[in-house]
């Protein structure tokens, strides 16, 4: 039996929301780790959001939950320090 994969599409646009609300929001954090412009991420997340998806809200002037020296911080980015 053949189980559907989901588009393309859709796979993209789970991975960018899951990024999105494991970096609390942080839409510059969120592109970094997809390596992605900013620009392009809101894009992204305009059109998700004009076509009905829910988006999480941005923490825009707000700094993000994960500081640069934290290790989780390093995983998100495939950074592994020896």
């Amino acid at each position: 039996m053949r189980h559907a994969t989901p588009p393309l599409a859709e796979i993209e646009r789970r991975h960018i929301l899951m990024t999105l609300r494991v970096c609390d929001g942080n839409r510059t954090l969120a592109a970094k780790v997809l390596n992605i412009s900013l620009r392009c991420l809101r894009n992204k997340l305009r059109d998700y959001k004009a076509k009905g998806n829910q988006v999480p809200e941005t923490t825009a002037g707000h700094p993000a939950h994960l500081s640069s020296n934290d290790p989780r911080y390093r995983d998100l980015l495939g950074i592994h320090m020896v």
